[in-house]
């Protein structure tokens, strides 16, 4: 068992008292608010213990963005009731869940995660993981092509491997997308409707010919749209 001494014990309470009134900032607020100057009153920490006790700004909301999407992700698993027979629906939605999270913390907040401290929440919490073995599954099953035509396993590896990298090119391009055009309200898609849309078109290039029927078929993004409007943000506290 590890044992902590009294200025462990106090270091770690000097960190949840910022902690705290970071997010009491956020959540009133906004992040436009979140400065040093005012996390340091409404804590009632010093400038330097605060940068003691972190790097940066940029540190302090990574480390509470990391808590709020873990929390997220843990309180949405993939709708089991859904019908995917497919496992494309299992694909995209992570993508889903990562997009509404974003919306909701808003796009300062991720362009901070993003391009301040190169952080990104979803490779690390999802894309290694869910993403991966979604896609392998829907390999084995056959519900995508690994080859268009003949090819040796090496050259089906490999479009396998430039599939998975694809996608990640393509969601970090439409996050960036959503974050350089400010977030706007009124733009023709929100980050979600658009990592949907891009997305599933990409995957259905993909897609076997037994279940691009399936896939094309209204009720499948009908069906994902609706699970996705039901997303459970709670605890995600920013204004």
């Amino acid at each position: 068992m590890k044992l902590y001494s009294l200025q462990d014990r106090k270091s770690e309470a000097t960190k949840e008292k910022v902690t705290c009134a970071a997010r009491e900032i956020i959540g009133s607020y906004g992040m436009k608010y979140l400065t040093v100057r005012n996390i340091c009153e409404e804590s009632g920490v010093s400038t330097g213990s605060f940068y003691h006790h972190f790097k940066t700004k940029e540190n302090l909301v990574s480390a509470i963005m990391r808590g709020m999407f873990g929390a997220v992700k843990e309180n949405n698993p993939f709708p089991e009731d859904m019908e995917d027979r497919s496992g494309i629906g299992r694909i995209l939605w992570p993508f889903l869940v990562y997009a509404a999270f974003c919306e909701k913390i808003g796009y300062e907040a991720v362009r901070i995660l993003c391009y301040e401290c190169s952080d990104d929440l979803f490779e690390e919490n999802c894309f290694a993981t869910d993403v991966k073995s979604a896609v392998e599954a829907a390999f084995s099953r056959g519900s995508l092509e690994r080859r268009h035509g003949a090819g040796s396993t090496e050259e089906i590896d490999r479009r396998y491997k430039n599939l998975y990298l694809d996608l990640a090119a393509i969601y970090k391009g439409i996050v960036a997308g959503w974050c350089m055009d400010a977030g706007r309200k009124d733009a023709a898609r929100s980050l979600s409707d658009n990592m949907l849309h891009v997305l599933y078109r990409f995957l259905l290039s993909f897609a076997a010919d037994n279940v691009r029927r399936d896939l094309e078929a209204e009720h499948f993004l009908r069906s994902l749209r609706e699970r996705r409007d039901g997303i459970d943000l709670f605890g995600v506290n920013v204004r």
